[in-house]
């Protein structure tokens, strides 16, 4: 349901949770779907696959708990 997936968002993503769960990436909105078209799928993905710019987009080192 969409309150359940907001919920979810809202907490810490771990690393192996799917990419959406990070903040302003929504389930099967765009962000979603072009991540998951380069084969971005996972927390990890991202940090690996993604360049560094993108983490200060999606603010993903404040979202993290490393």
């Amino acid at each position: 349901s969409i309150l359940m997936d907001s919920v979810q968002e809202a907490l810490s993503p771990n690393l192996d949770d799917d990419v959406w769960r990070l903040e302003k990436i929504g389930k099967d909105g765009a962000y979603h779907k072009r991540l998951c078209e380069l084969n971005i799928n996972t927390v990890k993905d991202f940090l690996i696959k993604s360049p560094p710019s993108f983490y200060s987009h999606f603010n993903l080192i404040n979202q993290l708990k490393l």
